[in-house]
């Protein structure tokens, strides 16, 4: 979890209201947020949900306070003003970092306490959810002492500049080598011999993303007033969704936000890309699934009061919303939404009016044990969504059809996983840190299309990582799986395209194939960003059930 260190007087300021301690901690609950402890004018607060990058800086945590307190419900105001500014794209940067996205916030009143929280919103957002810098990286910069149009482009690593915090020149290449934050974030780059830069039309260098800004045009302070705002990385979706958050940030702060056009070779987009997003739900399914007895004019406040547009036409709850949130993907995030702004503890425990006695069937006794082996054998358990990205699944799949969703709320989650495998590399892709040796594993859902039906079942998938690995590892975890499932085994030859030849085979039950072991080609993990090697096995624990025959 994020934890951000916050002005408590800026924040009042901003909120437009005075709280107490008592009730800052109450309402901070209200948005997944937690007080840690005050000190003074300052507050530690931890930021419980990762898909809100919106709530790592004050003004998001003010936006949403003033909502709950109904100092200002819906959507926020926002007006995006057209300009020439111009960010050119080269093309042979595509191959390197291929996606930058901009804007220039003019008219913005910072003072030292705003310009801490803009600095740390751009180092929260590009550690956690932008992976380090890897896959997003943010760059502020004073727009007086730019000229437009604006270059991204790669360069020699000798070309020189002064780096933000220092007052000579440095090359690219020693910059790299001999600074806090080129080291730190040399893996990024240190296989390519050429880097990015972003530079201006009289040749002053911008930044040299993602490791550093210029001394001169990339330090703000209290007095700077117009910024132009770079976000780049690998992941398009992501960059944008970044945008939009700074962009806000610094309206909240008295600012105007211009657009700028990033001309790419092959396209032109105008960002930042803010947008309503707009759903319709079935308004007797939302109340359904609530639970409790709500009036329709009671829903349409609450969620007004979660910063949305709410309303209710022909039965259908009809909700608007900003695209700086990503979060909402189907209707049980509203019932949540409505029944955050609603108050958990104003909801009432109800009698049960039927009594049944009840028991465990004998899927869920097999998977309850096959949880307790692993458990035992070290194995640390992992539950992932059910949804994954389609291209992540194509990498594994091979005789399975996948079930694409029509409208998905995000390219990420576009698809039902035709392995476990598909849900973890995907989640080691997001967040590639583990510490080793890891011994994971999950036992959950997967779904595909075969032969024209569509088939669910349950996967146990095993993975074993480390700076080096051998498939004699999983091999040794899969024997006394089985060995304490009272079921023999054995391994035949395969060929799957996500695994290493002749370090791979297909896992056989009186002669029925129930899955794979082997070590995950590591051509794979590169495309991924996945660092370390990965071996590991999965299991079908539907067709496992049918030779288990006796009581657990």
């Amino acid at each position: 979890m994020v934890v951000l260190d916050v002005s408590l007087n800026e924040l009042y300021k901003l909120l437009n209201k005075n709280l107490s301690e008592e009730e800052l901690n109450e309402y901070l609950l209200n948005i997944k947020c937690e007080l840690d402890e005050i000190e003074g004018n300052n507050a530690k607060i931890e930021v419980k949900d990762f898909n809100r990058i919106d709530l790592y800086s004050l003004s998001g945590i003010a936006r949403e306070l003033s909502g709950i307190l109904n100092i200002e419900t819906g959507i926020p105001k926002f007006e995006i003003k057209d300009s020439d500014y111009d960010l050119i794209v080269d093309k042979e940067i595509l191959n390197i970092r291929p996606y930058i996205v901009g804007a220039v916030v003019k008219n913005v009143k910072l003072n030292e306490d705003r310009l801490k929280d803009l600095i740390q919103l751009q180092e929260k957002i590009s550690q956690s959810f932008g992976r380090n810098r890897q896959k997003v990286a943010i760059g502020t910069h004073n727009f007086d002492l730019i000229k437009f149009p604006v270059y991204y482009k790669l360069t020699d690593p000798e070309t020189r500049f002064i780096p933000l915090g220092f007052d000579k020149e440095l090359s690219l290449r020693e910059i790299l080598e001999n600074t806090e934050a080129g080291k730190k974030y040399l893996y990024i780059l240190n296989k390519y011999d050429k880097y990015p830069i972003l530079i201006d039309s009289n040749n002053n260098i911008i930044s040299f993303p993602p490791i550093i800004n210029s001394n001169k045009i990339g330090r703000l302070d209290i007095n700077t007033k117009n910024i132009f705002i770079d976000v780049s990385g690998t992941d398009l979706e992501k960059i944008l969704l970044a945008l939009n958050v700074i962009v806000l940030t610094l309206k909240d702060f008295g600012g105007e936000i211009y657009s700028i056009n990033v001309i790419y070779p092959d396209k032109k987009i105008k960002t930042p890309e803010l947008k309503v997003i707009k759903k319709e739900m079935d308004l007797n399914k939302i109340k359904k699934y609530l639970g409790i007895e709500i009036d329709n004019n009671k829903i349409v406040e609450y969620l007004n009061r979660k910063r949305m547009n709410a309303k209710i036409e022909n039965n259908k709850l009809i909700v608007e919303y900003l695209n700086y949130r990503n979060d909402i993907l189907s209707e049980y995030d509203i019932i949540e939404e409505i029944l955050i702004s609603y108050g958990y503890n104003n909801l009432k425990p109800r009698e049960i009016k039927i009594y049944t006695k009840g028991g465990l069937s004998k899927e869920r006794k097999v998977m309850n044990n096959i949880r307790k082996i692993m458990v035992n054998m070290g194995c640390i358990e992992i539950y992932t969504p059910i949804l994954s990205n389609k291209d992540i699944n194509n990498l594994l799949n091979e005789d399975r059809e996948i079930i694409e969703l029509i409208n998905p709320a995000s390219s990420s989650y576009n698809s039902i996983r035709v392995y476990l495998l598909s849900s973890f590399l995907q989640l080691l892709s997001e967040n590639n840190e583990l510490k080793f040796p890891a011994k994971i594993f999950e036992l959950n859902r997967v779904s595909y299309i075969k032969n024209n039906k569509i088939i669910e079942d349950i996967d146990l998938l095993y993975i074993y990582s480390d700076y080096e690995v051998s498939v004699n590892y999983s091999l040794k975890v899969l024997k006394r799986l089985f060995k304490e499932l009272r079921i023999d085994f054995d391994i035949r030859n395969s060929n799957h395209k996500f695994l290493i030849d002749g370090r791979q085979g297909d896992i056989f039950v009186n002669s029925e194939n129930i899955g794979w072991i082997g070590e995950i080609d590591p051509n794979i993990l590169e495309k991924l960003d996945i660092k370390y090697p990965l071996t590991g096995f999965e299991i079908s624990i539907k067709e496992l059930m049918k030779y288990i025959k006796y009581d657990i």
